[in-house]
């Protein structure tokens, strides 16, 4: 599937109210909506094997797995303003998501911005996403970071797609593209290169990967070949 496809997912979004109404020190762990729900998407707590069946406007936690099954999808929604879709055979882990209580209430559709400082680190096990994320407050500590084995993608408020494949042949040859239509993301792999991909630009890393015959983690052996270029 080809980003301008993925892309036409943010040609409208979904009308959210998230507000927080506790005067709370500090961050507390933001809420996610799963806001539209197609086909089977399950969600694994932390610590269980046991996959949940969700459906349209359950709430998804902190530390949990969603995996989408074939020909399915869901739309996340994250009270800090951030929409990601994640599309058929992806699996994505909320690693963190902490964010300063807000009181007036936050409507994403009128809002460029997101609501309060937050923090979002999330984990792409595989498959593909595409994410809308508001404008940060980066200069009050708010971050937004996107990770694969490959490496981690730091959002600065943009429209980007992810597409991470550890094996596309059983070759044990992977790939990875992050597409940006909106902004720019700044991607640091494994080897600690940086690359700062803007608007109308993606990366696509090929690459050699192994995975743990016991705990099925999968690691990068080596980096391939790196291509930055315009979105097809």
């Amino acid at each position: 599937m080809r980003f301008p496809t993925l892309a036409a997912s943010f040609l409208w979004l979904i009308p959210v109210t998230a507000s927080f109404a506790e005067a709370e020190r500090g961050s507390s762990s933001g809420r996610v909506l799963a806001a539209d729900v197609a086909g089977v998407v399950e969600a694994v707590r932390p610590g269980s094997a046991e996959a949940v069946r969700i459906k349209t406007r359950d709430v998804i936690g902190e530390k949990h797995t969603v995996k989408v099954g074939a020909a399915s999808a869901v739309t996340l929604v994250f009270s800090n303003g951030a929409t990601i879709s994640l599309q058929e055979k992806s699996a994505l882990v909320i690693s963190e998501f902490l964010q300063n209580p807000f009181s007036t209430p936050y409507t994403m559709q009128m809002e460029t911005e997101e609501p309060s400082v937050s923090t979002t680190k999330l984990n792409l096990v595989g498959g593909e996403v595409v994410c809308k994320v508001k404008k940060l407050s980066r200069e009050e500590g708010s971050s937004f970071t996107v990770s694969t084995p490959v490496g981690a993608a730091g959002i600065r408020g943009t429209i980007f797609a992810m597409t991470y494949q550890p094996d596309t042949d059983g070759s044990g040859r992977g790939r990875y593209i992050l597409s940006v239509t909106e902004g720019e993301v700044s991607l640091t792999d494994i080897n600690g290169n940086v690359s700062i991909v803007t608007v109308g630009r993606e990366i696509e890393i090929a690459f050699r990967a192994k995975v743990d015959e016991v705990t099925g983690e999968v690691s990068i052996v080596e980096i391939l070949a790196t291509e930055i270029r315009d979105i097809p």
